[in-house]
């Protein structure tokens, strides 16, 4: 009676199971298959799209998914993916077994394994830098069905900080060199991260009395008007000259200096180089002389006025 149920409900154009269960319409199906395939399209355009290689293993490191940028790099053919494993990738044996290492860890503690920087050789045989991340893929039943594979070529970022790491190198060639004292700050922080040696000579103090948090120090460079002065400077962005204030130098006598900050890029961050002219001597030389002027003002006066009262007198 089965078999009859069968045929009346294949000949009426639905689709059963040999238990007779729940029919499924021919059109239904295909409607169904039909979304299947967009969804697959549009999950791989969306991958492709991706500028990074993408690749997806079953829990056997078979490769079920991967790329165009994959298929690139490796140049290969999409029909060669059928027979695509780990170990049949087409890289050196090393390559391939410290993959498969990897993968098997991954299936084992069901933990994403990030790798910041590893090397893979290119159909060329270029070996190139990537940072790669293999997460796991867990099925409904809990169970790991596989695992995704994204790999970020890394080449330019790693150019770029060795750029970096030169620019900061004459940096500090020329920094700890200069003739002109000089010290580097954090933003938004009195913190003094570097100082040169023609700072440590206008002041008279010890690198460990400068570098570090003031409140650190054994001494800080700064007082209370150039706190916030530097405070000031710090929360902006732009450059800033001729900034007089005054520092405290050894014993905590006071240094005017005239400064200038700069804002510059380091692998840490943003950071702020202070330079210092010390014009101690030249304000007091400039007050003494005002004082001078004061006196010879009072001197000048105090004569006109004796001159005054003994023309007066001559004239009684």
């Amino acid at each position: 009676r089965v078999h009859e149920l069968v045929d009346d409900r294949q000949s009426a154009g639905l689709v059963v199971d040999v238990a007779g269960r729940a029919p499924l319409c021919i059109g239904e199906q295909e409607r169904v298959q039909e979304q299947l395939r967009e969804s697959k399209r549009l999950l791989e355009q969306v991958i492709n799209a991706i500028p990074m290689n993408i690749f997806v293993k079953d829990a056997h490191s078979n490769y079920v998914m991967v790329n165009k940028h994959f298929l690139a790099f490796f140049r290969m053919q999409p029909h060669e993916l059928s027979r695509l494993n780990t170990m049949t990738l087409p890289a050196p044996d090393a390559t391939r077994r410290q993959s498969l290492l990897d993968d098997q860890l991954v299936y084992r503690t069901r933990q994403v394994l990030d790798q910041p920087d590893i090397t893979l050789q290119d159909a060329d045989g270029n070996w190139v830098s990537f940072h790669s991340l293999k997460i796991p893929l867990i099925g409904d039943d809990g169970a790991v069905t596989g695992l995704l594979g994204i790999n970020r070529d890394i080449r330019a970022e790693k150019l770029a900080q060795e750029a970096l790491r030169q620019s900061e190198s004459r940096f500090s060639t020329l920094f700890h060199r200069s003739p002109v004292p000089q010290v580097v700050t954090g933003l938004n922080t009195l913190e003094v991260e570097d100082v040169n040696q023609a700072f440590l000579d206008m002041t008279g103090l010890g690198r460990d009395q400068i570098v570090g948090p003031p409140d650190s120090s054994n001494t800080t460079i700064w007082d209370q008007t150039s706190r916030e002065l530097v405070r000031s400077v710090s929360s902006t962005e732009t450059e800033h000259a001729s900034i007089e204030f005054s520092i405290r130098g050894r014993e905590g006598q006071p240094r005017t200096v005239l400064a200038a900050a700069v804002r510059i890029t380091t692998a840490s961050g943003q950071k702020y180089a202070w330079s210092f002219e010390d014009v101690t001597d030249q304000r007091a030389a400039q007050q003494q002389t005002r004082e001078l002027n004061q006196t010879l003002e009072r001197l000048v006066q105090q004569r006109t006025e004796q001159l005054t009262h003994a023309n007066a007198d001559l004239q009684t």
